[in-house]
C-alpha cells in the first residue's frame, strides 16, 4: 500500500509563516480508511485524499452473503495531519455508522487513531502520520439481508482551533455493500423449471440445475400444460400435466377429419378440425341444393355422395338429341326445359311452310334443315343464275321469269357482242367483255394504246401508229427514245436522258465530242476525244493530273502553278531549261557541276552549294584568308591556301625563327614570324660571356 504525507504547497507556507508562526494552526492533509474484504488483505480507500488508491465515495464494496464473519473487516485509519508555530493536535478519531439504504441515521461508532511519525515543515511546526490498522471489527455482524450504506468522516482535537473535520464538506464519505440471506433451491432434473424434494441452500443464487420451487409431478419427464383436457399438451411446460406437445390449439377441442371436408368425426386429436357434425367421415359428403339427387362440389358435414351435378341450384333435364330441348327426365347435366317433342330426333323450323326447315333448331318442327330461306318460298334456277322457273325447291331463287333456264344469260350494255359478268334473265351466251360499259380495241403489242379493233378485252382508245411494235418517247429528237412508251414515238428506248442531247464521250474524260448518242456526257468541247488532255496552267507544256477538255497530253507536272526548272547537279539552283519536275528557280551558272561558296574570295569554297561559285569546297575557313605555313611554326608567307594559318608575316617561311631578345644572335627555343636561324641561347635575356678560363668571370671579345 502506497501512502504519503502531503506536504503544504510553497505559496502557502510563505503566506502563513508570519501569521501562522505566531498564532498557530492545525489541520488534515488527507485521509484512509482501511479494510479488508473477503479475507484479500488490507485495503486502503481515499476519503479525504486523491491517490491511486480506490475512492471510497461512491464505491461498491460487494455483496455478502447472511453471516459472514470475514466479509468487510473493519482495519483502522491513516490520518495525515499539519500543524504550524504553537497550535498541536492533541487526539484523530474515525466514525462510522451502518444502515439500511434509503435509512439513514446519525448513529456513529469511533475508534481513535494514534500518532506514528512526523517531519518538519515550513510552517514552524510538523506534518504528521496518526495510523492504526489494528482493528478486527466484523462489520456485517447483526445485519440481515438487504441493501446498506456505510458511512465515514473523521477529526481531530487541536490546540488552537479546536476539532478539525475530514468530513466531504459535511456530507461525510458513503459507500454500499448488500447482505443476502439463503434461499432453498430444488433440484430440477429435466430442466423444465419445476423441481422436485431434492434441496440445498444457496445465498449467491440457484446452484446449476437447481430452481425455487418443488412442484413438479414427473421431474424425469417433461409435462405439458392440456388447457382443453384432451389428452394432447402445448408446448408450455407445466408442472403436471400430460407428456406430450403435440396439439395444435390447447384452447379448443380438436376433432378427426378422416376425409379431409373440415367436417370432423366424434374423436379427438391432437391436430384436427374444431367441429364433429360429419354424418361419415370416410366419404366426402356433396351439397345437394335442388334435391335431385346429384350434389354440387360444395363439400357438407350431410349429403351425398356425389359432386356430379352442373348446376345445383337447377333441376337439369335429359337433352338426348343435343338441341337444348329436354325430355321428362332429370340428370346431372343437362337442360334447364323439358319441352322437345322428340328427344331422339332433331326438329327445325319450318316458317314458311314448304316442308323444308330452316337451321333454328326447335323443340317441335320438321325433321329437315333444308331450307335456304325459311321466310320466303324459293324457285328451281337449273341454270344456276338466279332466274327461276315456276317450280318450288328447298334452295333456290325468288323470281320466275328465265327467257332460258337451261343456259346462262349475260348483260352486253355497250352492244358491242360481248357480256359482262352480269346475269339476267335475257341476254347475250357469253361474259367475256372486261368492261361492258366502254368499248375495248385490241392492244397487240401491250403498249397501252390500241388499233381500231373491238376485242371483248382490251384498251378504252385506238391511237397507236403502229400496234405490232413499241413507240417511245424521243423528247430531243435525237433519234434515240426513252423509257416511256407513246402511241407514235421511235421503236428503241435506249435514251439515259431523254430531256437532253448526249455527246460521244470515248476517252471518258467527262467532255465530249460532237457526235450525239444515246448515252454520254452532255457537253461536245472536247478538242480531242480520242485522247485525255489535261491541264497546263504554266504553260510548260507538262499537264497537271486535272483532266480539261483542252490541253496537253500528258499529267507529269509535279507543280502545275509554276515553272520547274532542270537542276542536273542536284544542288537546289536550277538552269533555265523548263522540265516536268525541277527546281523553281533558274539561276544556276553550270548546272553541270556543283558551285561552292566562296566567302573570302580566295579561290577555295566552302561546304555551301550555291548557284554561282568555284568547284571546289575545300576552304578550311572560307570566312578568313588561309595562308601557306611551309616551315608550321604558325606564321604564314604572303601565300593564299584552302587551309593554312590566318597570318601573313612569316620573313622566311621555308626555315624556322627564334626569338633573339637579348640581340646577341644566338635564338631562345621561342618560335617568331622573324627572329635567327638557331636556339642555342642558354639565356636569351641577358648577354652571356665566354669564361675561357671557367673561373666565373668572363671576356669581352673584341
Amino acid at each position: 500500500m502506497k501512502t504519503t504525507l502531503q506536504k503544504l504547497p510553497l505559496p502557502l507556507i510563505l503566506a502563513f509563516l508570519f501569521t501562522n508562526f505566531i498564532f498557530g494552526q492545525a489541520g488534515f492533509n488527507n485521509t484512509f480508511i482501511v479494510l479488508n474484504i473477503n479475507n484479500s488483505g488490507n485495503t486502503y480507500y481515499d476519503l479525504n485524499a486523491a491517490t491511486s488508491n480506490a475512492d471510497f465515495q461512491n464505491a461498491n464494496l460487494g455483496s455478502f452473503c447472511v453471516g459472514n464473519t470475514s466479509g468487510i473487516v473493519f482495519k483502522g485509519a491513516e490520518h495525515n495531519v499539519y500543524r504550524c508555530g504553537s497550535c498541536d493536535l492533541t487526539a484523530t478519531a474515525i466514525h462510522y455508522s451502518i444502515y439500511p439504504a434509503g435509512n439513514p441515521n446519525n448513529t456513529f461508532s469511533s475508534v481513535s487513531i494514534g500518532y506514528q511519525s512526523g517531519f518538519t515543515n515550513g510552517c514552524g511546526g510538523e506534518d504528521q502520520r496518526w495510523s492504526d490498522i489494528s482493528a478486527t471489527t466484523d462489520l456485517l455482524s447483526g445485519l440481515a439481508p438487504g441493501n446498506y450504506v456505510l458511512e465515514v468522516y473523521s477529526d481531530a482535537a487541536t490546540t488552537c482551533n479546536g476539532t478539525v473535520y475530514a468530513s466531504n464538506s459535511g456530507s461525510n464519505y458513503k459507500a454500499t455493500f448488500t447482505v443476502t440471506g439463503y434461499v432453498t433451491y430444488y433440484a430440477d432434473n429435466d430442466g423444465d423449471g419445476f423441481g422436485n424434494n431434492s434441496s440445498q441452500s444457496s445465498c449467491t443464487g440457484a446452484p446449476a440445475g437447481y430452481v425455487t420451487n418443488n412442484s413438479d409431478c414427473n421431474d424425469n419427464q417433461l409435462q405439458y400444460v392440456d388447457a382443453d383436457a384432451d389428452g394432447y399438451g402445448s408446448n408450455t411446460l407445466a408442472a403436471c400435466g400430460v407428456n406430450n406437445n403435440s396439439d395444435c390449439n390447447d384452447n379448443q377441442l380438436q376433432y378427426l377429419d378422416a376425409d379431409g371436408d373440415t367436417f370432423g368425426a366424434n374423436i379427438l386429436v391432437a391436430c384436427g378440425v374444431t367441429n364433429n357434425f360429419d354424418c361419415n367421415d370416410n366419404q366426402f359428403q356433396y351439397l345437394d341444393a335442388d334435391g335431385d339427387g346429384y350434389g354440387s362440389t360444395t363439400k357438407v358435414a350431410c349429403g351425398v355422395t356425389n359432386n356430379l351435378d352442373c348446376n345445383d341450384n337447377q333441376l337439369q333435364y335429359l337433352d338426348a338429341d343435343g338441341d337444348g330441348f329436354g325430355a321428362n327426365i332429370t340428370v346431372a347435366c343437362g337442360v334447364f326445359n323439358n319441352s322437345d317433342c322428340n328427344d331422339n330426333q332433331l326438329q327445325y323450323l319450318d316458317a314458311d311452310a314448304d316442308g323444308y326447315g330452316s337451321n333454328t333448331i326447335v323443340a317441335c318442327g320438321v325433321t329437315n334443315h333444308t331450307d335456304c330461306n325459311d321466310n320466303q318460298l324459293q324457285y328451281l334456277d337449273a341454270d344456276g343464275d338466279t332466274f327461276r322457273a315456276n317450280i318450288t325447291v328447298a334452295c333456290g331463287v325468288l323470281n320466275n321469269f328465265d327467257c332460258n333456264d337451261n343456259q346462262y344469260q349475260y348483260l352486253d350494255a355497250d352492244g358491242d357482242g360481248y357480256g359482262s359478268n352480269i346475269k339476267v334473265a335475257c341476254g347475250v351466251t357469253n361474259n367475256s367483255d372486261c368492261n361492258d360499259n366502254q368499248l375495248q380495241y385490241l392492244d397487240a403489242d401491250a403498249d397501252g394504246f390500241g388499233a381500231n379493233i373491238t376485242v371483248a378485252c382490251g384498251v378504252t382508245n385506238n391511237s397507236d401508229c403502229n400496234d405490232n411494235q413499241l413507240q417511245y418517247l424521243d423528247a430531243d429528237s435525237d433519234g434515240y427514245g426513252s423509257n416511256t412508251i407513246v402511241a407514235c414515238g421511235v421503236h428503241n428506248n435506249i435514251d439515259c436522258n431523254d430531256s437532253q442531247l448526249q455527246y460521244l464521250d470515248a476517252d471518258g474524260d467527262g467532255f465530249g465530242a460532237n457526235i450525239t448518242v444515246a448515252c454520254g456526257v452532255i457537253n461536245n468541247s472536247d478538242c480531242n476525244d480520242n485522247q485525255l488532255q489535261y491541264l497546263d496552267a504554266d504553260f510548260d507544256g507538262y499537264g497537271s493530273t486535272t483532266i480539261v477538255a483542252c490541253g496537253v497530253h500528258n499529267n507529269i507536272d509535279c507543280n502545275d502553278n509554276q515553272l520547274q526548272y532542270l537542276d542536273a547537279d542536284a544542288d537546289g539552283f536550277g538552269a533555265n531549261i523548263t522540265v516536268a519536275c525541277g527546281v523553281t528557280n533558274n539561276s544556276d551558272c553550270n548546272d553541270n557541276q556543283l558551285q561552292y561558296l566562296d566567302a573570302d574570295a580566295d579561290g577555295y569554297g566552302s561546304n555551301t552549294t550555291v548557284a554561282c561559285g568555284v568547284t571546289n569546297n575545300i576552304d578550311c575557313n572560307d570566312s578568313q584568308l588561309q595562308y601557306l605555313d611551309a616551315d608550321g611554326d604558325s606564321f604564314g608567307a604572303n601565300i593564299t591556301v584552302a587551309c593554312g594559318v590566318t597570318n601573313n608575316f612569316d620573313c622566311n617561311d621555308n626555315q624556322l625563327q627564334y626569338l633573339d631578345a637579348d640581340s646577341d644572335g644566338y635564338g631562345s627555343n621561342t618560335t617568331v614570324a622573324c627572329g635567327v636561324t638557331n636556339h642555342i641561347d642558354c639565356n636569351d635575356s641577358q648577354l652571356q660571356y665566354l669564361d675561357s678560363d671557367g673561373d666565373g668571370f668572363g671576356q669581352i671579345l673584341p
